[in-house]
């Protein structure tokens, strides 16, 4: 299916991604949801030597030999999602090396490859190395994806709520290795391309002090 076919309209849009991000499985981290995992199992497994009444030294021995099996399935995966990390994309302003439309191809000919994450996370990259760029933000380190992408929205604040909607998904996607589809790297494309097309306030009519802000 064409990309062009999945643009959401932006209301649109920006209500797909506040569904998205408000499932539980954003705030935790894959060593969480493994925690949690492996609790689950325990209570199993305990519940099933009560219901049996086996003798404490059978029981200890069921659940001993049930625990290195729930290890030896799940840390094998918990280390999977570790070097993925590793791999994944970097911050929203560590691709100083790259201008905005190089970022911008990357983030298309990842969505066109089926590597939604990454469209995501390049795409809001773009946007925010064309906002660089034209001199609308300094890329000083020390800012926060939300940080950033506030400072975009000053000057942009049309596009306020979709800037910080995918600023979480950013995160989401690159430090909490969510998956996407491509309804959602359709989004990012297009709010870059709308941003692109739009003309910034000036610090005057946002009413903050002249020049770009100093980062914390």
């Amino acid at each position: 299916m064409p990309l062009s076919t999945l643009r959401p309209e932006p209301d649109d849009a920006r209500e797909l991604l506040r569904r998205e991000l408000a499932e539980q499985e954003y705030q935790r981290s894959p060593i969480e949801r493994f925690w949690a995992w492996l609790d689950e199992r325990w209570d199993e497994l305990t519940d099933q030597v009560v219901d049996i009444g086996a003798a404490p030294t059978f029981a200890i021995v069921l659940l001993v030999v049930g625990l290195l099996v729930v290890l030896g399935l799940t840390l094998p995966r918990v280390r999977r999602d570790r070097g993925a990390g590793a791999n994944a994309p970097g911050g929203v302003l560590d691709d100083r090396g790259a201008g905005a439309d190089e970022l911008r191809r990357d983030a298309e000919a990842a969505a066109a490859a089926g590597d939604h994450e990454r469209a995501v996370a390049t795409a809001v990259r773009a946007l925010v190395r064309r906002a660089v760029e034209r001199d609308l933000l300094d890329d000083a380190p020390g800012r926060t994806t939300h940080e950033v992408l506030e400072l975009v929205a000053v000057r942009f604040p049309d596009h306020g709520d979709r800037l910080r909607d995918h600023a979480d998904l950013f995160d989401a996607v690159v430090y909490g290795r969510r998956r996407v589809g491509a309804l959602q790297s359709a989004a990012a494309l297009q709010l870059e391309t709308d941003v692109r097309r739009t003309r910034p306030l000036s610090f005057a009519e946002t009413g903050r002090p002249t020049g770009p802000a100093v980062p914390r």
